[in-house]
Formats: C-alpha cells, sequence, structure tokens
C-alpha cells in the first residue's frame, strides 16, 4: 500500500528519470522492464554482448533504489536524496563501463560474500 501518492509519485519519477539516463548513456544495452513484479518499477538487463551477466536496476518500498549483480544486492536511500541518486548512478554506470567489478567468494558452489 502507497502511504502518500505525491511522495511515491516523486519517487517514481526520480527513479524512471536515472533509468532514462542510464539508457542513454548505453544505447547498445537492452533495458527490460519487468511489468508483473511486486515492486514499484522492476527492470532487467539481460546478458548481451558487453555484459557477462544479468543486471536488475529497481524501486522498491517507495523510495530505495536497488541494484542487483549476481549475488550482489544493494539499495541506495531515499531515493528523493539527490546524493544518494548520484552515488546509484555511478554504481550501476560503473558497473556497465567496466570501471567496478563485483567480486563473489565460494566455498565449493556456495557464494558466501558478494
Amino acid at each position: 500500500m502507497k502511504a502518500n501518492s505525491c511522495e511515491t509519485t516523486d519517487a517514481e519519477a526520480i527513479a524512471r528519470g536515472v533509468f532514462a539516463e542510464i539508457a542513454e548513456r548505453f544505447p547498445a544495452l537492452k533495458l527490460v522492464e519487468n511489468a508483473n513484479e511486486h515492486v514499484e518499477i522492476s527492470i532487467t538487463i539481460p546478458v548481451q554482448p558487453g555484459l557477462s551477466c544479468d543486471v536488475g536496476l529497481g524501486l522498491q518500498n517507495q523510495d530505495e533504489l536497488h541494484l542487483y549483480i549476481g549475488h550482489l544486492w544493494m539499495e541506495w536511500f531515499p531515493c528523493t536524496n539527490r546524493d544518494r541518486v548520484e552515488e546509484y548512478l555511478d554504481a550501476v554506470t560503473g558497473f556497465l563501463s567496466g570501471r567496478y567489478r563485483v567480486l563473489e567468494h565460494y566455498r565449493r558452489t556456495k557464494c558466501y560474500k558478494a
């Protein structure tokens, strides 16, 4: 349930703006919006040339920007804070550009740290 529709609308507008900027910076990558998820916005960037794993982007809990890469799951909130939005944009674009990497640690076949 949405506590304050005005606040949610602002957060959704901010998130959609961030996702549009990511798409603009990486026009060769296909971003797919997942309409039937139980979150405000869910976007997948599937494996494709230049990308070795799926990347998930999202807006959840009215004001949290989420990033999923392999076993790594991070969130930035509130998304109404411009510094958090800039940090999120830096993390996503850093990974997609190859400036940042995700390191996963395994014991046999189980990831225990990312």
